[in-house]
Order: structure tokens, then C-alpha cells, then sequence
């Protein structure tokens, strides 16, 4: 989890920059398969991160301005949620917790 972490905040700072390059160019420079960034694109915009890809700049982007975070967050037991990392639930533990919001 801690490499998909710090995947997800070296294309965030791509992303914030349009710096990424075509999906092929991003993957590789990640050291990663296309169908892996797909993935960790997919996860990202799951937890809120307002990515597009524009043609005219060949580069991701956001649709307005975000912050990322990770941390820990407590969860009482009525809001607890099941967290699928790799195919294995927690349900009994507070969760890492990854935040992507619009800036102030």
C-alpha cells in the first residue's frame, strides 16, 4: 500500500503540473504497466481527484484546483466501511485514509 501511496502522489504532482505525457509516457516513467496507471487513476478518481485527460495538452489534469493527503482517520462503528486493498477487507480497523479536496 505504501507504493501505491507513493505512485498516487508522484502523479498527483505530475497531474498539478500537466506534466504527465501521453498514458504510455506516464506509465513508463513510473516504472509501471499502462493497465496499472489505468488502475491507480481509476482509484484516485474514486477517492475524489477531478482528473481529465486533455488531447491539446496531451497531459492529465484537474478539473479545479486539489490538495492530497493521506492519514489516519477514526471511524466510529456506525460510518465504518469495508476497504479493499489487494482483495483483503479491514472492517476492524481504522483505516488509512486517502483525501483528495478543492483547495480554499
Amino acid at each position: 500500500m505504501l507504493k501505491q501511496a507513493e505512485r498516487i502522489q508522484r502523479i498527483h504532482e505530475l497531474i498539478r503540473r500537466k506534466a504527465t505525457g501521453s498514458p504510455k509516457e506516464l506509465a513508463s516513467r513510473l516504472g509501471i504497466s499502462e493497465r496499472q496507471l489505468y488502475n491507480l487513476l481509476d482509484l484516485m478518481k474514486q477517492l475524489g481527484a477531478p482528473i481529465v485527460y486533455s488531447i491539446t495538452l496531451c497531459s492529465y489534469h484537474y478539473e479545479h484546483e486539489v490538495t492530497w493527503s493521506i492519514g489516519f482517520s477514526s471511524l466510529d462503528q456506525n460510518s465504518m466501511v469495508k476497504i479493499n486493498a489487494n482483495g483483503i477487507f479491514f472492517t476492524n480497523y481504522y483505516p488509512l485514509q486517502f483525501n483528495f479536496s478543492e483547495c480554499p
